[in-house]
């Protein structure tokens, strides 16, 4: 018995897809009809249909237009297998970066409705809990900020872009506890947050209570945030007891300098 030949308008509403997609197809080289008439009208076999959808299962599984012409030039199940595997390796990848990318634009939300919610150079004491950071040491005696070399923040960004575990933002700096009083602060290290079992050498911010204050403007200024710190932390008595954190919440997403802001966390004891 002969077998039944479809038009292409029959054999797109068959396989649920436009005359445009079955002759993009037909132009690609991936599914031809199976007979042309004399007419010049192409028409295929609904045998096709399961070669349409293989080609839909390749496609939506990330496969271009190469992989799917070299699949259908050798057939086979170890070379399906294979393929799919390796496609699976590359979605899991497209899966992390993702991931990546949606944690980055939430810290960059919650940034900005952080340092738009709280008055500048007002110190507060709040709780913190225990925070991870991968951090990039600053060599000792090279002097306030603006003398640091570019070198050590680029070295930071390079070593923990799109490391699992590491965010990506906010950047911050960790400062020597004697910057609460000092014109010139030493600056420790750069930071990222990171998740507690990234694979990378963490600096821990203990529990505890801390002064939060936040700046606007100049970083250099960040020193009178700092003094009046200072003076809250004397009026209430308490003492610092390690290093000062400086989180850049809203610096490098902004075009005045004055429009930047800068988070600074004190730990203390009564």
């Amino acid at each position: 018995m002969a077998e039944k030949y479809m038009t292409t308008a029959e054999f797109a509403e068959f396989c649920g897809v436009t005359k445009d997609t079955l002759l993009w197809y037909d132009k690609q080289g991936i599914l031809k009809p199976a007979a042309t008439g004399e007419n010049g009208y192409r028409y295929y076999t609904s045998r096709q249909f399961f070669d349409f959808s293989t080609i839909t299962t390749l496609k939506q599984t990330g496969n271009s237009l190469k992989e799917i012409r070299a699949f259908q030039q050798k057939h086979s199940y170890e070379k399906l297998q294979k393929q799919f595997a390796e496609k699976s390796l590359q979605l899991d990848e497209q899966l992390r970066a993702l991931t990546r990318m949606k944690r980055l634009v939430d810290a960059v939300r919650d940034n900005l409705a952080l340092a738009g919610q709280f008055p500048m150079n007002t110190p507060e004491l709040i709780w913190q809990e225990t925070e991870y950071l991968a951090t990039t040491q600053i060599p000792e005696g090279y002097g306030w900020f603006e003398e640091e070399p570019e070198e050590y923040v680029y070295t930071h960004i390079r070593t923990y872009r799109d490391m699992d575990g590491v965010a990506q933002y906010p950047l911050g700096t960790i400062i020597a506890e004697t910057g609460l009083d000092s014109p010139a602060p030493e600056e420790i290290a750069y930071f990222y947050p990171a998740e507690k079992g990234a694979d990378t050498n963490l600096w821990v911010k203990p529990a505890g209570q801390y002064v939060r204050i936040f700046h606007r403007g100049y970083y250099g200024n960040i020193t009178n945030a700092l003094k009046i710190a200072s003076d809250y932390m004397i009026q209430n008595s308490l003492t610092i007891c390690g290093p000062i954190y400086e989180y850049d919440r809203v610096t490098y997403l902004v075009e005045a300098v004055e429009d930047s802001v800068q988070m600074l966390l004190i730990h203390t004891i009564p």
